[in-house]
């Protein structure tokens, strides 16, 4: 019997594994929409809010509405499609998005909003670099994740980061996370630089619910 040569080897290997991404990613089968409204208190300013709206369709095309996010007095609009990714007890999505944002900070962005769940954990990121189309000293990147654990179907905690960096150099900013999980609601509490000299909290209370279609799209699953 002849010997399967180490590039064959490793190209049936290399698509053995794309297969099994590709059969995992699947398109949301039906459409929904969220809020979710931030509330920050302390560091530089006494208080500011931060309201966003994100809208999914049937086909995962993804839109999502900021304010004060960015910069203060700034609103943004992104736009991209949502990937999902399942297998066993792992399931994700993954969107990536382009971005436009006006006002006190006018520039465009490319992001990626990550979600991962593995039984009782989860991790979430959303990462982005803005160009400022006014001044090229304005361009930053940001990252803002976070990692826990469903301590029951209602509670959960965890950690939490902020990192921002320009070109004076780059902002980390540690924080711890608890949250409450109420039917479509959630109500998140962040606590940033808990060890610091300027801590701040910022309180989120988010809403999510699934719109209903005529038609279910199709989708590639296991």
């Amino acid at each position: 019997m002849k010997k399967e040569k180490p590039l064959a080897k490793n190209r049936k290997r290399l698509l053995s594994f794309l297969a099994a991404i590709l059969f995992a990613v699947q398109l949301p089968a039906q459409a929904r929409s969220g809020m979710e409204n931030y509330h920050q208190v302390g560091e530089e300013q006494s208080y500011l809010w931060i309201p966003m709206l994100h809208y999914t369709s049937g086909k995962g095309y993804y839109a999502e509405l900021r304010y004060n996010y960015e910069d203060a007095g700034t609103v943004s609009l992104f736009a991209g499609k949502s990937f999902s990714l399942k297998r066993n007890k792992f399931s994700g999505t993954l969107t990536p998005m382009l971005g436009y944002s006006a006002g006190n900070f006018q520039g465009l962005s490319i992001a990626l909003n990550t979600e991962i769940s593995i039984g009782g954990f989860y991790f979430s990121s959303q990462m982005q670099y803005s160009r400022d189309l006014g001044n090229s000293q304005g361009n930053f990147y940001f990252n803002w994740s976070e990692a826990g654990f469903d301590l029951s179907e209602r509670v959960y905690a965890g950690l939490a980061f902020q990192y921002t960096q320009q070109c004076a150099g780059g902002d980390f900013e540690p924080g711890i996370v608890i949250g409450l999980n109420a039917g479509d609601f959630s109500f998140p509490v962040y606590l940033f630089r808990p060890f610091g000299k300027h801590p701040f909290v910022m309180a989120g209370l988010n809403y999510e619910f699934r719109l209903k279609g005529k038609k279910k799209s199709k989708s590639l699953s296991l």
